[in-house]
């Protein structure tokens, strides 16, 4: 038996021991379960919801320090005191079995070649959630179908946050952690799946930044009009890409209340896809010769993306240096990087911030490994701050990364993921500001 396994077993053994399990076969998994994780004596506080539909068990994870919330799990399985499920994450797939006896339910999780054990209580507590209201949304003809969380009270218009998406196929539960905190301070909040993900319609693969725009647009018209949301105090939000376009977005849509750039770039995407790739590779950590070597291969795939080098004179290139540590390997020619890179190969953030007139508030992490902070600030400011200077606002997070989470060491014990000190909070009392 693999040691790692061996060691959750004992893990177990102590754990069950410990919490004094009698058997009892008729005890049923639904409702609100609290609880830790454990994982190399790192302890992560979460919940579990378990749900009975349509003759199916399903389930939500939430946990505040990993700023997720009524995450679904995957392959809920129930077969006796027996429970078992998934969590699929964006790089992994965490597998979970336990037993439940009485008001508790323990076991051990496995991710790869790392686990650790978990145990969860049956809580009495029925946390006060926002109310949801699915909403679809159309920008000529795409769909896009996201939900409106409201906070407590009604025949009340309240302030509105819009969550618009990072790269790649996100969907409305990437900002849900959020989008709650916010309707839970009184101000009400809508995320959606980016076109062509969940339920909305269309291709992000084929989408270019102007699409995403006009989505993003086609969002705020439509919600300015809702019963509920009062038009005047409405204000956007983008993370990382939707960072890079809400100035954009800001431009298309004017009066908007606020926007909230959270790691966004102050410079041309070709420039951010050099600096995050040379980050990727980590080419401070390299030799002269090799430092060298490095920089020419992402000046290559940059070239090759974002301009014209031909990719077939990038896959020879590559070939001579494939066998080094930190050379990735390429994506296939038809990938949709290569068309999507060109589509905003010419996109400068700057062009529209020097024309935004509402307040802003830039979030960033000390140490952004995808976008390059002192120097988007800079060229930002320079733009916009002749304009703006009362309503701007500029912090950031000491020892933060891109996620504005707090970046661990790579040596030593397992550590779950930190958030930034006094995030979300800054990010809340600052638009709480604003609107009221």
């Amino acid at each position: 038996m693999h040691n790692s396994f061996k060691a959750l077993g004992i893990l177990t053994a102590i754990l069950l021991t410990t919490v004094k399990i009698t058997a009892q076969p008729n005890e049923k998994p639904e409702g609100l379960w609290a609880g830790d994780w454990l994982q190399n004596g790192a302890k992560l506080t979460v919940s579990t919801n378990f749900i009975s539909s349509n003759g199916k068990l399903k389930g939500t994870f939430s946990s505040d320090q990993l700023r997720a919330i009524d995450i679904p799990l995957q392959e809920v399985n129930l077969i006796g005191q027996k429970i078992s499920w998934k969590l699929v994450g964006d790089a992994s797939t965490t597998l979970f079995n336990g037993t439940i006896s009485g008001d508790k339910i323990v076991g051990v999780f496995q991710d790869g070649k790392s686990g650790g054990v978990f145990l969860f209580v049956r809580s009495k507590e029925k946390p006060e959630k926002p109310l949801e209201e699915e909403l679809v949304i159309k920008n000529g003809d795409v769909n896009i179908s996201g939900t409106l969380l409201h906070p407590d009270g009604t025949g009340r218009k309240f302030p509105l946050i819009i969550f618009i998406h990072g790269s790649g196929p996100e969907g409305r539960w990437a900002s849900k952690y959020l989008a709650v905190r916010f309707a839970q301070n009184g101000i009400a909040a809508f995320i959606y799946d980016k076109r062509g993900v969940g339920s909305s319609t269309g291709d992000w693969k084929s989408a270019g930044f102007e699409d995403l725009v006009n989505d993003a647009a086609a969002v705020i018209r439509t919600l300015k009009k809702h019963d509920g949301i009062d038009s005047n105090k409405v204000g956007i939000h983008g993370h990382s890409q939707g960072g890079a376009i809400v100035p954009w977005v800001a431009v298309k849509e004017q009066n908007l209340a606020f926007i909230v750039c959270s790691s966004g770039p102050g410079i041309r995407m070709d420039e951010v896809e050099r600096y995050s790739l040379m980050n990727n590779i980590g080419i401070d950590t390299l030799q002269p010769k090799q430092k060298k070597k490095a920089e020419e291969f992402v000046y290559a795939v940059v070239q090759t993306g974002y301009h014209n080098f031909p990719y077939s004179e990038l896959v020879k290139y590559w070939n001579t240096i494939k066998d080094e540590p930190w050379a990735f390997k390429l994506p296939p020619q038809d990938d949709y990087y290569w068309t999507f890179s060109k589509k905003i190969s010419g996109y400068d953030p700057v062009t529209y911030w020097k024309k935004v007139n509402a307040p802003v508030l830039f979030l960033y992490g000390q140490k952004d490994e995808r976008v390059p902070v002192r120097k988007s600030i800079t060229r930002i400011a320079e733009n916009l701050l002749t304009q703006n200077a009362d309503d701007v606002t500029i912090k950031i997070f000491t020892n933060a990364d891109h996620t504005l989470r707090l970046v661990q060491k790579t040596t030593g014990n397992f550590q779950w993921p930190q958030n930034a000190k006094d995030y979300p909070g800054v990010l809340i009392d600052w638009v709480k500001n604003i609107v009221k």
